[in-house]
C-alpha cells in the first residue's frame, strides 16, 4: 500500500506555520528505557518537530498540554506569534488513539508578558468519536515577580466541562506555587505548591507524574535548601536540599476512602560537583503512605 505524507513550513516575520500530514516518524530518536520502582508515570520528552520547537508557548504551572497523549497523528496544524510582550499558539491535530478510535484535538493559547508578570490562558477542546467523548478546558495563569528580590509567585485556574455517551460532568483543578529563587552565584532557595483536581475534573492531555490520577485529588510540597559555590578545581559547587511531599484522595471513590494518602514523604538530597565530567548525587526519602489491613480497611 503506497501511503503520501509531507510537511509544510512557512514563516513570516513573527508568524509560523506549520502543517502536517502522515508525518513520517520512524527517524526519530526511540525513547530511552525507563521504569519506576513507586508505578508512577514517566514524562517522555517531545521529539516530533511538529510540537517540539513551540512547547515553550504552551507551557502552564499545571501540565495540561502533554503532547505525547497526541498519539498517531494523520494530520494537523501549528500556529505560532512571537514578539517581546506576546506569545501565541493555535494547534489542531487529528490523531488515533492506541485503539484506533479517531480524535480531533485544537489547542488555543494566548501569554502576555509584562515587565514583572505573565498572564495566560489556555483552551483545550478534544473529541473522540470511537468513545463518543469530548471535552472543553478554559484555564487562566499568570506570574508575578517582585522587582526587588527573587521571590517568584505563579497561580493557575481551569475548569473542564466534559460529557461521554450523552453524561455530562464538570469539575475544577487550581495551583498556587511559589518560590525563592537562587542564582549562578549560590545562596539559598526554597519553594512551596498546592495543588487541588476535583472530581469531575478531566483533560485527555493533562500528565502527573506523583499522583497519576485524572481528577480528584490534592498535593502540597514544600521544600528549600542552599547552593555552595567554591572557587576551586574540585567540589566547585555542593547543593543540599529537603522537602515534604503529601498526596491523597479527596473523596471516596469506590476504592479509596476520602483522605487516603497516596504519599506522604520527607527527604532529603545533596548533590555534588566533583570535577568538570563528574557530579554525585545522594537522595534519602522517608515515605508513610496509607495501606490496607489484611481485612481490606
Amino acid at each position: 500500500t503506497l501511503v503520501y505524507g509531507g510537511d509544510f513550513n512557512v514563516t513570516l516575520d513573527k508568524h509560523k506555520l506549520k502543517a502536517t500530514y502522515n508525518p513520517d516518524e520512524s527517524t526519530l530518536e526511540a525513547d530511552p528505557f525507563r521504569f519506576s520502582l513507586y508505578a508512577r508515570p514517566i514524562f517522555l520528552q517531545e521529539k516530533r518537530p511538529f510540537f517540539s520547537k513551540d512547547l515553550d508557548i504552551f507551557r502552564t504551572p499545571i501540565n495540561l498540554f502533554y503532547t505525547r497523549a497526541i498519539e498517531d497523528i494523520n494530520y494537523g496544524a501549528n500556529y505560532t506569534y512571537r514578539s517581546d510582550k506576546l506569545k501565541a499558539g493555535a494547534v489542531f491535530v487529528n490523531d488515533r488513539d492506541q485503539d484506533g478510535n479517531k480524535r480531533d484535538f485544537f489547542i488555543a493559547r494566548p501569554n502576555f508578558n509584562g515587565k514583572d508578570f505573565t498572564l495566560g490562558s489556555l483552551f483545550i477542546h478534544s473529541n473522540n468519536d470511537g468513545l463518543k467523548y469530548n471535552e472543553d478546558i478554559l484555564s487562566f495563569d499568570g506570574l508575578y515577580r517582585f522587582p526587588e528580590n527573587p521571590v517568584r509567585f505563579q497561580f493557575q485556574y481551569a475548569n473542564s466541562w466534559n460529557k461521554t455517551d450523552g453524561v455530562k460532568q464538570e469539575g475544577a483543578a487550581y495551583q498556587l506555587y511559589s518560590y525563592y529563587q537562587s542564582n549562578d552565584a549560590g545562596g539559598p532557595f526554597a519553594d512551596a505548591s498546592y495543588k487541588r483536581v476535583s472530581k469531575g475534573f478531566n483533560a485527555t492531555t493533562s500528565f502527573n507524574n506523583q499522583i497519576g490520577l485524572p481528577d480528584n485529588y490534592d498535593e502540597i510540597s514544600a521544600s528549600g535548601g542552599y547552593k555552595f559555590i567554591f572557587d576551586r578545581k574540585y567540589f566547585s559547587d555542593i547543593n543540599v536540599n529537603g522537602g515534604f511531599y503529601r498526596g491523597r484522595i479527596l473523596e471516596d471513590n469506590g476504592s479509596l476512602p476520602a483522605d487516603f494518602k497516596l504519599q506522604n514523604n520527607v527527604y532529603v538530597n545533596t548533590n555534588y560537583k566533583v570535577a568538570e565530567w563528574l557530579r554525585f548525587n545522594q537522595y534519602f526519602e522517608y515515605n508513610t503512605p496509607n495501606d490496607f489491613d489484611q481485612n481490606g480497611e
